[in-house]
């Protein structure tokens, strides 16, 4: 367990340095140096890429750290899941890869067809590597090492866009040029991820077929369709906003939209950081019947992470005017962007890590289809809501339907496994954080920063000490007395 807290403090470091490094290329280098366009050029190309990628893993990549305890056996080198995983994705690869080149001119939105038609073909490169890198990350993973591939895609791909960006703001290089280091820099995590297990002798490339017998071909199987399903749907829940937005609007309002949703998705940061890294926990907690440690989990995770993400939807939105300041005026349409989807994301905190919890439980025919139901709510409201109200439409229609899903997600918790993650606990922190809000709007200076700053301090510090005297989170509050510790 010490590896997985050591890990999980890492992944939780490099998560946040992620967030500063996301926060300078979102906040400070798009909107200065690209126009809205451009921006939109580099959020599709990521979003087919990653959507492609969903399919390339066949399934197995969802579901791998489920069946990986069939697999643990050190002195076999884990009978070969490493080079099951790879062969299956590698295959995957090349069926997205032909279906995308087959039917790629359905993709492209005629008003789009100058800039992204000229740049399409990176998405293949981008694929590629993108498959490697999760082939790899779920290996180290289930090694219980979450935080490595956390460096590598959210700290050093990060700093090389920015490095890539900076020359062709100070005109090093043309914008031809800054797309091939920007696709460079999305490649180059899969890379090193590779040689990092080759470095921690983890690189062990063989087939051991002979261990796949028809019962255990049959449960993976099984197991994969809904695989395939959920990885799916998990991924094209996460770009399919901005793929209708380019049919129905064009690549500029795209580009707004990336840029506010970004900002919104800083309350998730604690959310996926432990979903990553409990996700083995929880699966092996499950092959051991360890009921009570998947209760405590539930239960530590959505106060924890409610208490979070509440705390920087009231520091985003009460700070709102100055994060404007950083952006160009066009940028101001997607405002309330960034209200919509902030709460939306804090609901989807409240009930902790209920996915993981589903799905290792057993309950993944009832996770797909609570997925499957979320997308058809996201399509159809998209459809009725981009049209009139445009990006903001787009933004109300993944709010509803992600506070939807969540609530399913909840119900399935408390009725299918006497989980319930919800308590008086949330309506309190709730209570504190509008509270504290208002409070904050007292609070007014004629320098912007200085009542950032204040803004900033007060709400921290008028939000978190009562969280910590009212002993709302445990988990909270043995980190903040560990602090107080080594500092006294």
């Amino acid at each position: 367990m010490s590896s997985i807290r050591k890990h999980s403090i890492y992944g939780t470091i490099y998560s946040y340095l992620g967030v500063i490094l996301g926060f300078v290329i979102n906040l400070l280098i798009y909107p200065k140096v690209f126009t809205t366009e451009q921006v939109g050029l580099f959020t599709l190309l990521v979003s087919y890429a990653a959507l492609m990628a969903s399919f390339a893993g066949l399934g197995l990549n969802m579901v791998g750290i489920k069946i990986f305890p069939l697999f643990r056996d050190e002195k076999t080198y884990h009978h070969g899941f490493l080079g099951l995983i790879f062969l299956v994705n590698m295959i995957g690869f090349l069926l997205v890869s032909a279906i995308f080149y087959a039917f790629k001119n359905y993709f492209i939105h005629p008003d789009d067809a100058g800039l992204f038609a000229e740049y399409s073909y990176t998405i293949f490169a981008i694929l590629f590597f993108y498959v490697l890198f999760l082939v790899f990350d779920l290996y180290y993973r289930v090694m219980y090492n979450s935080s490595i591939g956390i460096f590598y895609k959210d700290v050093v791909q990060r700093v090389l866009i920015i490095i890539a960006f900076l020359l062709y703001y100070f005109r090093v290089t043309d914008f031809q040029h800054t797309v091939l280091f920007y696709v460079a820099a999305n490649i180059l995590p899969g890379i090193l991820i590779m040689f990092s297990l080759m470095r921690d002798r983890l690189f062990h490339f063989h087939f051991d077929f002979k261990f796949l017998d028809r019962q255990k071909l049959k449960h993976i199987f099984q197991l994969n369709v809904h695989g395939i399903l959920l990885s799916f749907a998990s991924i094209i829940a996460l770009r399919l906003d901005a793929l209708m937005i380019q049919w129905y609007m064009d690549l500029s309002s795209v580009g707004i939209y990336f840029v506010t949703f970004n900002i919104a998705t800083l309350i998730l940061i604690p959310y996926r950081t432990m979903g990553k890294v409990s996700s083995i926990v929880i699966s092996d907690a499950y092959k051991d019947n360890n009921l009570p440690l998947i209760k405590d989990i539930s239960r530590k995770s959505s106060i924890t992470l409610f208490i979070l993400g509440t705390l920087l939807l009231i520091g985003i939105w009460g700070n709102i005017d100055t994060v404007f300041l950083l952006l160009k005026e066009e940028y101001r349409a997607g405002m309330y962007v960034i209200l919509a989807i902030g709460i939306a994301n804090l609901v989807e905190t409240s009930i902790g890590v209920s996915s993981q919890l589903l799905f290792y439980s057993g309950l993944h025919k009832r996770l797909t289809m609570i997925l499957y139901f979320y997308l058809f709510l996201l399509v159809s409201l998209n459809a009725l809501l981009i049209p009139p109200y445009g990006i903001l439409g787009a933004a109300i229609a993944t709010m509803l339907s992600k506070i939807i899903a969540t609530f399913l997600k909840w119900y399935s918790l408390k009725r299918r496994l006497r989980i319930q993650p919800l308590s008086y606990r949330h309506l309190l922190i709730l209570s504190i954080g509008l509270v504290v809000y208002f409070l904050s709007g007292l609070i007014s200076s004629a320098n912007p920063w200085l009542n950032f700053f204040l803004k900033s301090a007060f709400m921290s510090l008028a939000f978190l000490l009562p969280v910590y005297f009212l002993h709302l989170s445990e988990d909270l509050n043995r980190w903040a007395e560990k602090i107080i510790r080594k500092i006294i």
